[in-house]
């Protein structure tokens, strides 16, 4: 009879409060803006560096692959910055997984200057 009581508590109360946190997307915490180049305010390029970047289910990025991008500097840049992200991993039925997604880094001119602004694109993890 005590087993069946302890069975009964853990489905009625236990297991309804894990199930609903067993599946989370990505979750980026902090995204740091790349540094810019020297010479910057000479350069005449705007636009966006896009990034394929692996988050780990340990909580390092892995693999970050410019998509594309504007010039060399901007895109390593860009990747260097990427690098420092900091997020929690993905979790599929309980389980830390590794996944991937796109992050634009968008260089444009403002009344400041020009500056690199960050943009994040969220696309669906490739199965491998």
């Amino acid at each position: 009879m005590k087993l069946f009581t302890h069975v009964a508590f853990l489905m009625l109360f236990a297991l309804p409060l894990f199930a609903s946190a067993q599946n989370t997307p990505l979750c980026i915490l902090k995204r740091p803006k790349p540094e810019l180049p020297k010479g910057y305010g000479m350069l005449d390029v705007q636009g966006v560096v896009r990034l394929r970047i692996e988050f780990l289910a340990n909580g390092k990025v892995g693999k970050v692959v410019v998509i594309s991008g504007l010039t060399k500097e901007l895109g390593q840049l860009a990747a260097d910055a990427a690098k420092k992200i900091t997020f929690q991993p993905k979790m599929e039925d309980g389980v830390r997984v590794d996944t991937f997604r796109v992050i634009e880094y968008s260089y444009s001119w403002r009344i400041s200057g020009w500056g690199p602004t960050t943009k994040a694109k969220p696309t669906p993890t490739p199965t491998l």
